[in-house]
């Protein structure tokens, strides 16, 4: 066992570690809680693995609505970027509960917010995750 549990949310009881020197990854039951798991450590380590290049890219983008995203754990909301003019700009979607999956299927990317974040006002640049070739 390397780790279990991290503070991420979704996605508290993710664990690594290794069975007869083969990486092993125990993700989430929650849908959403697996997938958030999979792309930000699970893709991460193949790639590592594998002397690939990461495929994914973290950039700032202006945030197009207001959220108030108060966790103890650092938190992946599901969003939508658009490019406008040579500029990103993120609008959070509505309910980021764990369980449902509709919004994480409306969703091009993460927003990745530190823990202990309050609120956070619209026009605000935020860090978004664009998952590509994964």
């Amino acid at each position: 066992l390397k780790f279990w549990k991290v503070k991420v949310k979704p996605g508290k009881p993710i664990l690594y570690g290794l069975l007869n020197n083969i990486p092993l990854f125990s993700l989430p039951g929650n849908p959403v809680s697996s997938y958030v798991c999979f792309l930000i450590f699970v893709t991460v380590a193949i790639n590592n693995f594998n002397k690939i290049s990461p495929k994914i890219l973290e950039i700032k983008a202006r945030l197009e609505n207001n959220i108030n995203p108060f966790s103890e754990r650092e938190s992946y909301l599901r969003g939508i970027y658009r490019i406008d003019k040579s500029r990103f700009y993120v609008r959070v979607l509505g309910d980021q509960d764990s369980s449902l999956m509709k919004n994480l299927s409306k969703s091009n990317c993460l927003v990745k917010i530190k823990s202990q974040v309050k609120q956070i006002r619209k026009g605000k640049e935020v860090d978004i995750l664009i998952f590509s070739e994964i």
